[in-house]
C-alpha cells in the first residue's frame, strides 16, 4: 500500500493493531512471553501493510491476518522444539529408562534410529 508520508503509513498500522491483538489468544502457551509473540504479530502487520495491494479488492483486515497469524505460529514453532519431547514423558522415570536405553548402545546410531527407539519404548 502506498502512503504519502511515513506518518500516514504508521498512523494506518497503529489504527490497525487491534488486528494483532485478535489474532494473539490462540498462539499463547505455558511459558510463552505475550510481549514476543504480540512483536512477532506486529512485524506481521506491517509486512501486509507493505504488500497489501487495494486493488485485489480484498478487505485489508483478511488480508493481514494471514500474515499476523503466520508470523506468530512461526514463533511458536521454532520456540517449542523441546517442548514436546518433555511433555511427551509421563514421569522422570520413564525418561531415566529411555536415557539408560540409549547411552548403553554401542554402536553409533542415526537420528532416525534414536526417534524410532524413542517412540517404540514409551
Amino acid at each position: 500500500m502506498k502512503f504519502a508520508t511515513e506518518k500516514e503509513r504508521c498512523d494506518f498500522i497503529l489504527a490497525n493493531k487491534a488486528l494483532v491483538h485478535y489474532c494473539l489468544p490462540p498462539h499463547i502457551r505455558d511459558g510463552k512471553c505475550i510481549d514476543d509473540l504480540e512483536q512477532e504479530g506486529f512485524i506481521g502487520l506491517i509486512l501486509a501493510v507493505d504488500r497489501f495491494d487495494p486493488s485485489r479488492n480484498i478487505k485489508f483486515s483478511t488480508y493481514a491476518i494471514q500474515y499476523i497469524d503466520g508470523y506468530m505460529r512461526t514463533f511458536n514453532n521454532k520456540n517449542t522444539l523441546i517442548k514436546p519431547l518433555r511433555n511427551h514423558f509421563r514421569n522422570a522415570g520413564e525418561a531415566s529408562y529411555l536415557y539408560k536405553e540409549i547411552t548403553s548402545i554401542d554402536r553409533p546410531h542415526g537420528y532416525g534410529e534414536h526417534a524410532t527407539s524413542l517412540v517404540c519404548h514409551t
